[in-house]
């Protein structure tokens, strides 16, 4: 009731890799308040982060593997979410961090294809994307059609993007890598 009174749009948050729930509750809380933003804030937030633990945190292939994984397996329940919200006339500003591009990009893409060319989102946020080039390449008309504006955010020398490369054997889009089709 709160959202569709709003006159404001909504401004949801999806957290990155490695991000336990109390922890995304603060940063959604610190991107409200550092962006002194007027309307309704929402979390949307997936299984992400490590066992607790000394020793699981230090298996960074075995957390980022099952992080990817919860990613996947969140991208229909992301999309249904944001379906709802457009049923119910909820205006939207997206943004999103590192690895929770696994789940709202596809997410997206698959709004697209129900509703092609329908604006969804107003603004469209992509903070240092956990995301293979190539792959964004191929969904850019889709991101097109369902976003009025998109803004990406990246850095040349953002160490987690380096060990993403690394560990995924491709470019990474938070790495600031060139897209003409964007």
């Amino acid at each position: 009731k709160n959202l569709k009174n709003s006159e404001r749009p909504a401004l949801i948050f999806v957290h990155g890799f490695n991000v336990k729930y109390n922890e995304a509750v603060l940063r959604a809380a610190s991107i409200a308040y550092d962006l002194k933003y007027q309307g309704p804030i929402i979390l949307f937030t997936w299984p992400s982060g490590s066992k607790d633990g000394f020793f699981e945190e230090k298996l960074l292939n075995k957390t980022y593997n099952n992080n990817l994984a919860n990613a996947h397996q969140s991208i229909e329940i992301f999309k249904n979410f944001l379906l709802k919200l457009q049923e119910n006339g909820i205006e939207i500003n997206l943004m999103v961090h590192s690895m929770g591009h696994q789940l709202v990009l596809p997410a997206l893409v698959k709004i697209n294809q129900i509703n092609p060319n329908k604006i969804l989102i107003n603004h469209l946020i992509l903070n240092a994307p956990d995301f293979d080039v190539v792959e964004f390449k191929n969904l850019t008309k889709n991101l097109k059609q369902i976003s009025q504006n998109t803004t990406l955010y990246c850095s040349y020398n953002d160490k987690a993007m380096l060990a993403s490369k690394t560990f995924n054997n491709n470019e990474r889009l938070g790495a600031c890598t060139f897209s003409e089709n964007f």
